[in-house]
């Protein structure tokens, strides 16, 4: 984010897993946007085949907490096909490993695993997910 010499306005770049970036000139005083700059257009992608993945919540085993994760269908998905699935889950305190924002990868998985690509591209269906956090004590 920068913001302008008089600190009256901001440039914010904001994307999600499934929505690309967009770039916007903002108002400090109620934030409302003065200017879009860029919007990203991801048509080509999914012309060529690309998916965005899928966003999903789910609770915790504490049956209170909200885990967040995607889900990358297999290449060649079919709704009513049963399909293997990988997980990838890492549930520590001191970071987070589910994508938050935009990334088309070469690999064309929004992460830039090679095991994630060609995992779906055998036909697995796959899922990274943010584990409930633990405290280190």
């Amino acid at each position: 984010m920068a913001f302008s010499q008089d600190n009256a306005y901001f440039v914010d770049t904001w994307s999600r897993v499934d929505l690309a970036p967009t770039t916007e000139i903002r108002r400090v005083a109620d934030k409302t946007v003065v200017m879009t700059v860029e919007k990203g257009d991801i048509s080509g992608l999914l012309k060529s085949g690309w998916r965005t993945p899928e966003v999903f919540v789910a609770k915790a085993r504490d049956g209170k907490t909200d885990i967040w994760g995607i889900i990358n269908p297999a290449d060649e998905f079919r709704p009513r096909k049963k399909y293997p699935v990988i997980e990838y889950i890492y549930a520590g305190p001191q970071g987070s490993f589910v994508p938050k924002s935009f990334q088309a990868t070469s690999g064309m998985r929004p992460w830039p695993s090679s095991a994630s690509s060609s995992a779906s591209a055998t036909g697995w269906h796959e899922q990274p997910l943010q584990g409930l956090p633990r405290c280190l004590l």
